[in-house]
Parts: structure tokens; sequence; C-alpha cells
């Protein structure tokens, strides 16, 4: 791993984020935003930081989720497309971790790891690179820490 960070982004509605430094291994900021918002963020990160990577949760439309979707404008697939666009425009590269691979990250797990706050899309974000940095770059989950974050990393405005 580099001297950079990686950004991880559990996309939705309402999108759950993490920023983590890969140096110190700790996540320096975390939160929600709403909307396309998080695009504009999104693009702030990789505008003002050395991001290696980004990890975007891939959306899977399955059977039993396809008729209650009807008409549905997908608004996570158009923000995913949107993540993935500006990363390419800033030759990030967009690692796509599929949904079932958080799952050794339950809440108990982040509690013991001293990983878990709120909310849960940002729990999510964090299960998101928790499960990346395990299974590609071999990092001991039991050697992170979360920062609360008092100041934000950016200033949004």
């Amino acid at each position: 791993m580099g001297n950079g960070y990686i950004v991880s982004i559990d996309p939705g509605e309402t999108s759950g984020y993490c920023v983590y430094d890969c140096p110190s291994k700790i996540i320096l900021d975390y939160g929600i935003e709403k909307g396309d918002a998080m695009a504009y963020l999104f693009q702030t990160y990789l505008r003002t930081l050395n991001v290696e990577v980004a990890i975007v949760e891939k959306f899977v439309l399955f059977g039993d989720m396809a008729k209650p979707l009807t008409g549905d404008e997908m608004y996570t697939s158009q923000l995913i497309g949107k993540l993935k666009f500006i990363a390419e425009g800033f030759k990030v590269p967009v690692y796509m971790s599929e949904p079932m691979k958080k799952i050794p990250f339950g809440d108990k797990r982040l509690k013991v790891l001293n990983l878990y706050t709120t909310p849960i899309h940002v729990r999510d974000s964090i299960r998101h690179l928790l499960s990346y940095l395990a299974q590609t770059k071999g990092v001991n989950p039991n050697t992170l820490e979360i920062r609360k974050p008092v100041q934000k990393l950016l200033s949004k405005s």
C-alpha cells in the first residue's frame, strides 16, 4: 500500500463514506451525504487528496427486488455511474465491492475492532473498506483505528 488515501462509499439516496489514510492505518473522515452531494464530495477528495483507489458497493438487482422497483429511477445505479465517471477523470481505479463481502464485518465485529459508528451507511462503507483491505492488501483489521472527526478532513461549503 502506498502513501495515499482510500475512499470507500456505500452509495444510495443517502450515501455513507469513509476516508482511510494508508500509511497511518486510520480512518480520518466519515459521514453521510444525500443525493448528488456525495458525487461532489467525492470529486473534492479526488482533487485534493492522493487517492489510490475508490471502493464502491456494487448494486445488484435480484429477482425478488425487481417487481417492487418497477418504475424506480434506480438512483443508486445512477450515482455509481457518476462516481465511476469522476474517478476515471482523475485516473483513480474503482474497486466494485460485492455486497456479500461485507458480511464478515457485522456490528459485533466492528464493536470489537472499535470501528463501530453511526449511521448504518457509514458502517457499511467501513465494512467495504475492511473487506477490501483484508482481501487485496493483507491488512489485519485489528490494526485499524477510527478517528472521530471533530473537524472534517475537508471543509465543505
